[in-house]
C-alpha cells in the first residue's frame, strides 16, 4: 500500500535533533487531509503528531511542508504519522502551495495575498519578475528582489531534496549532503555522484549506486577519483591520532610507551526511550 501524501504547518516542535534532521512535531494539516465531516461542521481538528526525518528545510513553528507518511496508532500516544519521505511536493506547485511555502520562508502573508490579488492568473510567473512585483502596492523594489530570491530558493530546496532522495540517499544524510555542496548539490552530483564520498557515512558503493541511477559511464574519471578519496577517508578514520599531553591522566611515572588517547564514542543523539514512544 502506497504511503499517503500530507501537507500542513508546524504547530508545535516537541523534539528536534537538527544534526540528524529528526523531528517530532505537531502539524496542523491542510484541509485536503482533514476529516470531511469536521470541515462540514466547521470544527478545527487537533494538530497531528508527525515523526521522522525532515532534511533540507528549517523546521520551526509556522513552517509549511509536504510529506509522505504511514498512519500509526500508538498504544500510549495515540494516532501519529511516521514520515517516509519529506519534504516533497506532490503534483507540482499550485498557487496555494506556493503561497504557503513563501509565507513559511519569510515572506509576509499580506504581501503574498497582495501579489495574488494583483496577478490572479499569472501569480507564479510574476514571482520571477522583480519589476512586476514592485508594482504591487506595498512592495518595494528591494522587497521585490527578496521575494524573487526566496521563491528561487524554495524551488531549489525541494528539487535538490527530491533529486537526492531519488538517488537513494538516506533522509538522515540529505542534510549533510546539503551542507557539503549547498545550492550546487544537484548540478555537481549530476555530473559527479562519486563526490558523495566526501560526506561521512556515505560509502563508495553508495556513490556508485547513485551513478547507476544517473546512467553514468563506469569508466568516468570521476569514479577513480571517488574511489581514491573513499580509500583515503577510510585510512584516516582507522589512524590513531596522538595529541600532545593526551593520555597523561592516570599514567604512572613508571609507565612505558607513548601516551594513548582515549576517544569517546559517538554521542547518543537520541537516548533510549527518549522519543521512541512518540
Amino acid at each position: 500500500m502506497a504511503d499517503t501524501y500530507y501537507s500542513g504547518r508546524v504547530h508545535t516542535v516537541m523534539y528536534e535533533d537538527p544534526a540528524q534532521a529528526f523531528y517530532v512535531v505537531k502539524v496542523a494539516l491542510d484541509s485536503a487531509n482533514q476529516d470531511p465531516l469536521s470541515l462540514w461542521l466547521g470544527s478545527t481538528p487537533e494538530p497531528m503528531t508527525v515523526k521522522g526525518h525532515i532534511p533540507g528545510i528549517s523546521v520551526q513553528i509556522g513552517t509549511w511542508f509536504g510529506f509522505e507518511a504511514k498512519p500509526v496508532n500508538h498504544a500510549k500516544y495515540g494516532s501519529q504519522l511516521h514520515i517516509t519521505r519529506a519534504p516533497i511536493i506532490q503534483g507540482g506547485w499550485d498557487d496555494d502551495k506556493v503561497e504557503k511555502a513563501l509565507t513559511s520562508n519569510g515572506v509576509g502573508y499580506q504581501v503574498v495575498r497582495a501579489i495574488r490579488l494583483q496577478y490572479p492568473d499569472t501569480f507564479q510567473q510574476m514571482l520571477d519578475q522583480a519589476d512586476k512585483l514592485a508594482e504591487v502596492p506595498g512592495v518595494t523594489p528591494l522587497g521585490a528582489e527578496t521575494i524573487v530570491l526566496r521563491w528561487k530558493s524554495v524551488q531549489a530546496n525541494y528539487q535538490t531534496i527530491q533529486f537526492l532522495a531519488d538517488l537513494g540517499i538516506p533522509s538522515a544524510k540529505i542534510r549533510e549532503v546539503w551542507q557539503t555542496f549547498g545550492d550546487d548539490a544537484k548540478e555537481v552530483l549530476t555530473k559527479n555522484p562519486w563526490a558523495l564520498v566526501r560526506v561521512e557515512g556515505i560509502s563508495f558503493q553508495d556513490a556508485d549506486n547513485a551513478s547507476r541511477q544517473l546512467g553514468l559511464d563506469p569508466n568516468n574519471p570521476h569514479r577513480i577519483q571517488g574511489a581514491v578519496l573513499a580509500a583515503s577517508n577510510a585510512g584516516l578514520r582507522r589512524r590513531v591520532l596522538v595529541h600532545p599531553g593526551c593520555g597523561q591522566e592516570g599514567r604512572g611515572r613508571g609507565a612505558e610507551g607513548p601516551p594513548r588517547c582515549r576517544h569517546p564514542g559517538p554521542r547518543q543523539a537520541h537516548p533510549a526511550g527518549h522519543h521512541g514512544g512518540l
